[in-house]
């Protein structure tokens, strides 16, 4: 037997090391030469588990298997994961949203939305999909709240008629949200809401403009307003502006709602194809992150704050699932938010279909060099959208490997308090 292609060995002291299967996330504590004696066993010999999850008798066969899944994965499988914006017009002016280049105002009308309602039904009575999920964005998402009540009903009349699971979730800057608003929410069942934090109020209101109001005291008086009804999840975007406010940030959470019962992570301001002055100037390189996110890791540990699974594989592609599609406000079809107004990535229009193949073209096969790598399901090649920015093709490889070889380690002493 061998050490599967797929576990990391993490040395923790003498004598001892921790097993981790990248794609279980499975791990398991091991003395060196116990792991020894046990790859030179006979296969009948032993432990069902550490055969299930950290060994395999051909390594070959092993990366052919995860390929084959790889593939798999394409293909639309039963869950389809549809991303609608529903407009693009905003009441804030944030720094480095990749979004001021393109943002006029204009909102998802009735016949587009109509022809949503009337597509997707076909689309998942042909594909037979048993699970639903929609994400809801834009611009900001809750200046189309009527469009959102209208589209959910509509949609929860399509659940109780094909029988699918269903689930709903919106991203949105947090200050809009009110009693009518989620009164909506709760009427269409919709449970998930994304809100961004980007630092103590002094650095929040600073990034995240609001007509001379503060952001940060009206999201902190909306989340503890409704909390018990909405499962917030907060997101706090880094970049070199207000990493060093992350431990401050933190207690302010703490103290103005209770972090500890919600839902937190971070992620690292990328760059955008519409890219802004601030981006540019402010956004950490690769090799920067990777020493900059173990110290945010080890702040948000000593604040008591669970380690997300996000904090690490962030940079897993959606787009390579053929059942993943983001609709925008003109009914174009992209397979990720990320590609949207870039014409030559459509892969169809509302109006007049989908294309499949264009959808494959961008799911792309996979390079030698993605195949082999034991990072490949939880990275599939990369985001799409990063490579177009930084190598001009859909096609190109946006390895992190680099990246995850440095940062994983550090990722599962801090998560596991070895």
């Amino acid at each position: 037997m061998y050490l599967s292609h797929y576990v990391k060995k993490i040395e923790i002291e003498d004598d001892y090391q921790l097993l981790f299967n990248i794609n279980s996330g499975k791990i398991i504590k091991i003395n060196n030469e116990r792991l020894e004696y046990i790859l030179k066993q006979p296969d009948n010999e032993i432990p069902h588990f550490l055969k299930e999850n950290f060994l395999t008798s051909n390594i070959n066969r092993e990366i052919d298997k995860i390929n084959e899944r790889y593939y798999e994965d394409k293909k639309k499988g039963d869950h389809l994961i549809l991303t609608i914006m529903l407009n693009k017009d905003c009441n804030m002016k944030c720094k480095y949203c990749h979004e001021n280049g393109f943002k006029n105002g204009v909102y998802l009308d009735d016949k587009i939305a109509n022809l949503i309602l009337k597509k997707l039904r076909r689309y998942i009575l042909v594909n037979k999909f048993k699970k639903v999920s929609i994400y809801y964005y834009g611009g900001e998402p809750f200046l189309s709240i009527s469009r959102i009540d209208t589209l959910s009903k509509a949609i929860l009349k399509l659940q109780n008629e094909l029988k699918f699971e269903l689930d709903f979730s919106i991203s949105t800057n947090g200050t809009l949200l009110n009693d009518k608003s989620v009164d909506i929410l709760v009427s269409n069942h919709i449970k998930s809401v994304q809100v961004s934090i980007d630092g103590p109020k002094f650095i929040h209101d600073k990034r995240r403009q609001l007509s001379g109001k503060s952001s940060f005291d009206i999201i902190m008086k909306n989340i503890n307003k409704y909390k018990e009804h909405i499962n917030f999840l907060i997101r706090c975007n880094i970049d070199k502006h207000n990493y060093l406010y992350f431990d401050q940030l933190l207690k302010e959470l703490k103290f103005r709602i209770g972090i500890n019962d919600l839902n937190f992570y971070f992620d690292f301001v990328s760059n955008t194809h519409n890219q802004t002055k601030h981006n540019h100037k402010y956004i950490f390189s690769t090799e920067e992150q990777m020493q900059i996110i173990k110290e945010l890791w080890r702040i948000q540990i000593n604040n008591n704050i669970k380690l997300k699974s996000k904090n690490i594989f962030e940079g897993r592609c959606g787009d390579i699932s053929m059942a993943n599609l983001t609709i925008d406000i003109n009914g174009n079809l992209y397979t990720c938010p990320g590609l949207c107004s870039l014409e030559n990535f459509k892969v169809g229009n509302i109006k007049y279909g989908y294309y499949p193949v264009m959808h494959d073209l961008i799911c792309n096969k996979l390079s030698n060099k993605c195949s082999k790598c034991e990072f490949l399901l939880v990275c599939r090649g990369g985001c799409r959208a990063q490579a177009v920015i930084n190598n001009k093709s859909i096609n190109s490889c946006c390895c992190k490997k680099e990246y995850y070889n440095n940062v994983l380690p550090e990722y599962i002493r801090l998560k596991y308090d070895i």
